[in-house]
C-alpha cells in the first residue's frame, strides 16, 4: 500500500500530476477547499498534507498549515506557491 498524500488546491486534481509521478504508489486524494481538507483529515490516515498557498476562498495555506500543526501535528506539511510575487505580498501583509 502507498502513502497518501492530501493535496489541498483550489485549481484541480491535476495541479497533483507532478507529486503523483514521484511515485506509482503514492495514493493522492484532492481538496479542493480547506474546509474539505479538515473534513478529509478528520477521516485520518494520511502521511503527507501538500497545499496550495492559495486555496480559494478567504482561507490561504499558511492559514491551513498552522490549523493541522494543532490539530495534526503527526502529519508533515508541504506549503508551495506558484507565484513568489504574491507570496512574498502576502508576506509583508503579514508584517
Amino acid at each position: 500500500m502507498g502513502r497518501r498524500v492530501l493535496l489541498v488546491s483550489g485549481s484541480g486534481p491535476e495541479a497533483g500530476d507532478e507529486i503523483a509521478a514521484l511515485d506509482p504508489a503514492i495514493e493522492l486524494e484532492h481538496a479542493p477547499s480547506m474546509d474539505a481538507a479538515v473534513g478529509r483529515l478528520s477521516d485520518g490516515g494520511y502521511d503527507l498534507i501538500v497545499s496550495d498557498e492559495e486555496i480559494g476562498g478567504a482561507r490561504t495555506g499558511l492559514f491551513l498549515r498552522h490549523l493541522c500543526q494543532r490539530r495534526f501535528p503527526s502529519i508533515p506539511f508541504v506549503l508551495r506557491s506558484a507565484s513568489a510575487v504574491g507570496w512574498l505580498e502576502r508576506l509583508k501583509r503579514l508584517l
